[in-house]
């Protein structure tokens, strides 16, 4: 993809993160349609300040309502988003449906106009399928287009409508590369019509900087400090883990658990945690801004997360936690074998599966040299593989 000559850096970096200038600048408008603060958000936060910071200029179009959050990151890091439009009230049948085919077309408008300012790809973020206004405006526009998919198309098939349908289709003829971030879900794209040679893996990042690894957090003899850091909703594993403190508390009595974030599951989790009187090994912190979760991971020995939530696809808290040195434990779902290295950078165990859960805990906590080897090697394929500029330079590559 041709880019544009620059005579001087489009932005300035503080002193001492200097870089040499580029003499070609990449345009890349982002565009997003879920809502809300969740792994797409931070994914795509933390790409874009990486691309930004290696010379390319990265935009974001979305709807901003419930993004408040990720309007204070953007405009932190330098990142500028664009409003598209969302619905004008919260008005009911017939008269919304009016609405919203109209909305499609609005968008379209707004996106093609957007990408017509001179941007060189446009870089849809799916959950399953969709983006079909994106595609449509960089159709408009004649600009290429890339799509990430943040879940994979088994996960979101109970939601399919003839737009999704319609956007996957165009996917499949227009786009000149699909991604995933795990192989498995590649292959299901290959498999759903999209050929081989424009399907690509690309992981999902974290910002070393920011997850720079420290002093170990100190423990006493069977000391371990466990953290979750995940919404409270259905399927992220939250009963289990608690069902395997609960075993394991008369062993371990130093033995705690803190749990970062929150949502509708949160009543029937404190429930849970009385009913088997762990209230003195369990904390439940409740909603953490992205900017904060780096304090917490660091006071903790290993990161846990135990889910078989559908479309959980590649969860970047544990690429926070291999980023600071520290051992994960997750379940075989979805993309997260392809994070953790069972038995190298932690422990793999079934999903569901309270037991299991247990076992590893109690590994780790049993085992304060096995749980430094496990940091060791997250650590080193974190820096590898998964930072933010290694993954920006792969999307470069693609664009």
């Amino acid at each position: 993809m041709a880019g544009r000559e620059q005579a001087a850096p489009f932005f300035h970096l503080p002193p001492g993160r200097r870089r040499r200038t580029k003499p070609f600048l990449v345009r890349i408008l982002h565009t997003l349609g879920n809502v809300g603060m969740t792994g797409v958000e931070t994914f795509l936060l933390c790409l874009a300040e990486a691309q930004r910071l290696r010379g390319d200029e990265p935009h974001i179009a979305c709807a901003f309502t419930g993004r408040d959050e990720l309007l204070r990151t953007a405009a932190r890091v330098g990142v500028d988003v664009h409003p598209l439009p969302v619905f004008d009230d919260d008005r009911a049948g017939l008269l919304r449906k009016l609405d919203g085919t109209t909305l499609l077309a609005r968008r379209v408008a707004a996106m093609t106009s957007l990408a017509r300012r001179g941007f060189d790809v446009v870089h849809p973020h799916v959950v399953g399928v969709g983006g079909l206004e994106s595609l449509l405006a960089a159709k408009a526009a004649g600009v290429p287009a890339l799509v990430t998919h943040h879940a994979t198309l088994e996960f979101f098939a109970p939601f399919r409508s003839r737009q999704s349908d319609l956007g996957f289709a165009l996917e499949k003829r227009w786009v000149r590369a699909s991604v995933t971030p795990y192989a498995k879900a590649r292959d299901e794209l290959i498999a759903h019509g999209v050929t081989s040679g424009r399907s690509h893996v690309v992981p999902f990042c974290v910002d070393l900087r920011k997850f720079e690894r420290g002093e170990a957090a100190a423990s006493a003899p069977g000391e371990l400090r466990l953290l979750m850091a995940s919404r409270l909703v259905p399927g992220k594993g939250h009963p289990e883990l608690v069902d395997a403190i609960a075993a394991l508390a008369p062993q371990w009595p130093k033995l705690h658990l803190t749990i970062l974030g929150d949502g509708p599951e949160r009543g029937a989790i404190e429930a849970r945690i009385a009913t088997h009187g762990v209230q003195g090994h369990v904390t439940l912190v409740g909603h953490v801004r992205n900017e904060d979760v780096p304090a917490h991971m660091r006071k903790a020995h290993a990161v846990v997360l135990p889910s078989y939530m559908p479309g959980e696809t590649f969860p970047i808290c544990l690429l926070e936690a291999m980023a600071l040195g520290l051992p994960t434990i997750g379940t075989d779902w979805f993309g997260i074998p392809d994070i953790i290295a069972d038995g190298v950078t932690g422990f793999v165990v079934p999903p569901r599966d309270s037991a299991s859960l247990a076992t590893a805990v109690a590994k780790l906590a049993g085992d304060p040299e096995l749980r430094r080897r496990f940091g060791e090697a997250g650590r080193a394929r974190a820096e590898k593989e998964l930072s933010a500029e290694a993954v920006a330079n792969r999307y470069a590559d693609l664009y």
